[in-house]
């Protein structure tokens, strides 16, 4: 489903991503990890279109996204969280993952409460809703985002990708700040969608015990290269893993 062939990134003369390459197959759940600095989130970047790519290929589908606009690539089924929730706190729950739907006719004087207007507007109301309860979040629908918990803001945050309908979603440390418990129960949500709704993942997390239990399949990062890929059992049994993490 996703495949990057050779990226390159630089920054002022540093190599942040050097010749990078990761395929990620449909349906599948694939974890990238390594140590700060490594280039995992410079890759989702490049991956979302947030940066373009300095040389290399990445497709989508087969189909080549490097270059494209964030909400073109969001438009062909790619859909990221990230490190940080981004919440428009002053919003409530509901309001958060609505606004995160894709396609929106939007609002202006013309068409604010028309019929197309309201029935589009109940249409992603019911959606949202469902994905809440799906997530088991829906009594604090009213709530402002302001007013949840860490764990909560980063369900949320997963909430607000489901609202785009992806094939397949990038998230970036997606129990970031959250007690190791929580971050099971995290990852059991991520692993329902996998298998009840068909969304393919490829998730950024330092919790490896918790990763592992959980993916298919692992790529470890080292200084802007992939060093190391294989099942989550492999590599934490390599020692080249240690040498990165650890120094040897």
């Amino acid at each position: 489903m996703l495949e990057v062939v050779k990226v390159v990134k630089s920054f002022y003369g540093l190599r942040a991503l050097d010749s990078v390459n990761l395929k990620v197959e449909k349906g599948s759940m694939v974890g990238l990890i390594g140590p700060n600095g490594s280039g995992k989130t410079t890759l989702f970047n490049v991956i979302s279109g947030v940066y373009k790519p300095d040389e290399g290929e990445i497709y989508l589908n087969g189909e080549k996204i490097a270059g494209l606009t964030p909400h073109e690539i969001c438009g062909k089924g790619l859909g990221r969280s990230f490190q940080q929730p981004r919440l428009f706190k002053e919003m409530t729950v509901l309001e958060n993952i609505m606004v995160s739907a894709r396609s929106q006719k939007g609002e202006s004087l013309s068409k604010a409460l028309t019929r197309s207007w309201l029935e589009e507007e109940a249409r992603l109301a019911k959606k949202a809703f469902s994905i809440l309860k799906f997530l088991q979040l829906e009594r604090l629908a009213f709530n402002p985002a302001s007013n949840i918990s860490a764990g909560q803001a980063r369900l949320l945050e997963i909430a607000k990708v489901l609202m785009g309908d992806p094939q397949i979603a990038l998230l970036d440390e997606p129990t970031g700040g959250v007690a190791p418990r929580l971050s099971e129960k995290i990852f059991d949500y991520i692993r329902k969608i996998n298998r009840e709704f068909g969304v393919t993942f490829l998730i950024i997390e330092h919790k490896l015990g918790v990763l592992f239990d959980y993916v298919d399949y692992v790529y470890l990062m080292g200084r802007g290269k992939i060093v190391l890929e294989g099942k989550p059992e492999e590599v934490a049994k390599s020692s080249t893993a240690l040498e990165v993490y650890f120094g040897g």
